[in-house]
């Protein structure tokens, strides 16, 4: 990424915003899946010479927990004995003024691929829920489940037009040894070739699969355990899918079978009825939980989110020059023919960082505070994500602004606002990620506008209150620019 071609670079220096560190080393990209997503490494003693204050945070800081932790027990520990150990020697540490019922628990690494509640900010945003594990391979046992009935049937039958070739063989000595390992063996063939060719549509279809879900899917044919459950799976397929058909023919007597007298038998054969009517409910039922999920994906395609969101680009602000010389880089960017508008904010709806829930109540007021999303913006905020002002007034611009705020229907309905437009609310406390930080001076602002409501988190979440303040509030700083283009979107930009 910062270094082209095949350069020397072990020696060179990278600047990172604060410093410029030297490359003292280049190791292999991570592994897609990982928690430990990476792409610069700094050592402690590099920080430690770089901020001055590190030192003193990492030796005095008792209370924080800014930063992820990794243990390796002693062979024999037990993880209730050192989170006991922890929490008392936390519980020792930490000032009075800063104690709080806090306990110290691990996590296992192996469930951090798939818990990521537990993690103070965030910690692994590839986590994914077990839920679709179990549900994508509960629909591929489903399917080869069916798949496998469907040839049971189709074997049986094609098997019982085979019983004078049965009852030949039964007659010059064949044993039902024999033609249950000749059963297997058609099975076998069968089974082994169908593997292959999903393999290799499977491996075919996989960047196409990616691009369409966003995914970074891979087979994985470097690992042992693939090639063991994908054998195994083979074997036990192809021995199910043999064993009634087998048994079928074998129970044939030589005499029916030579003479074909076996339609009778054909059409008593309840088992084969049984996995007949088994296939189809299987199938009805994945049919009808596909009619299901294209319906949802039409509803979450479909449904208010109370923002634009097409032909919408945020560049995330890791400089602090960004943040400084906004004005004159919206400016820029408004020169561009395809750009309508450019906004700056401190959060985006989709957001992936933790949004501040602030605090709220009616200025004057005791009672008890209502939590809501805290943006801060600027003017444009509006105009960019095409939020509908039901009463008020936007942002002027102006320095002024920075006493005044924009809130939700919601949020007004929470506080049990009539006439919001110009009333006052206060917010002494602000809640970061469970890290509940109380304001030196709670921060008055006057309500200068309503909007409607707005989808800000996941749609598993009930849209919350939100409180707009204007970019120069004393919560939170710009870290967004959102661009919106009209015409033929972002492709212009090239």
């Amino acid at each position: 990424t910062y270094f082209h071609g095949d350069l020397p670079i072990l020696g060179d220096s990278l600047y990172t915003n604060f410093f410029p560190a030297q490359v003292s080393g280049v190791v292999s990209d991570p592994p897609t899946n990982t928690s430990l997503d990476y792409g610069a490494i700094i050592s402690h003693n590099v920080a430690m010479a770089n901020f001055p204050w590190y030192e003193e945070y990492i030796n005095t800081n008792w209370s924080d927990n800014a930063f992820m932790t990794f243990v390796r027990l002693i062979e024999g520990t037990t993880p209730e004995y050192i989170e006991e150990e922890l929490t008392a020697m936390l519980n020792e540490h930490v000032p009075e003024d800063e104690q709080q019922e806090v306990r110290i628990s691990l996590q296992p690494m192996k469930e951090v691929h798939f818990r990521n509640d537990t993690i103070q900010e965030g910690g692994n945003d590839r986590a994914i829920d077990r839920y679709y594990i179990y549900l994508f391979g509960t629909i591929g046992m489903l399917v080869l489940i069916v798949a496998a009935f469907n040839y049971m049937n189709l074997s049986t039958a094609a098997a019982l037009y085979r019983t004078r070739e049965i009852g030949l063989r039964k007659t010059i000595g064949a044993t039902r040894q024999q033609l249950v390992i000749q059963f297997f063996t058609d099975s076998a063939v069968i089974t082994m070739v169908s593997l292959w060719l999903a393999i290799l549509i499977s491996d075919l279809g996989l960047p196409w699969i990616n691009n369409l879900g966003g995914w970074e899917l891979q087979l994985p044919f470097d690992q042992t355990g693939f090639w063991i459950t994908i054998l195994f799976t083979w074997f036990l397929t192809a021995l199910v899918a043999s064993l009634y058909p087998a048994y079928v023919i074998r129970s044939i007597q030589p005499s029916q079978a030579i003479k074909e007298r076996f339609s009778n038998f054909l059409s008593g054969v309840s088992l084969r009825k049984a996995l007949i009517v088994v296939q189809f409910t299987v199938s009805i039922l994945m049919i009808s939980g596909t009619f299901v999920v294209y319906q949802q994906l039409n509803h979450l395609r479909d449904m208010d989110k109370g923002f634009a969101m097409i032909n919408r680009m945020t560049v995330d602000i890791n400089s602090g020059i960004l943040r400084r010389d906004f004005a004159a880089i919206k400016a820029e960017m408004l020169k561009i023919p395809s750009v309508a508008h450019v906004s700056v904010s401190s959060r985006v709806p989709g957001e992936w960082k933790n949004v501040p829930l602030a605090r709220v109540r009616k200025t004057g007021s005791n009672n008890v505070l209502s939590e809501a999303l805290f943006i801060g913006a600027d003017k444009d905020f509006i105009d960019v994500f095409e939020l509908e002002l039901k009463s008020g007034r936007n942002f002027s611009g102006s320095p002024a602004d920075s006493l005044n705020i924009l809130i939700s229907e919601r949020m007004a309905e929470v506080l049990q606002l009539e006439d919001p437009v110009g009333q006052l609310i206060e917010i002494p406390e602000v809640n970061w990620s469970g890290d509940v930080e109380e304001l030196d001076v709670p921060f008055r602002a006057r309500v200068i506008g309503i909007v409607n409501n707005m989808q800000f988190e996941s749609f598993r979440e009930v849209s919350r209150p939100m409180v707009i303040a204007f970019r120069n509030n004393p919560i939170h700083n710009i870290d967004y620019y959102t661009v919106a283009f009209e015409g033929s979107g972002p492709e212009t930009l090239e």
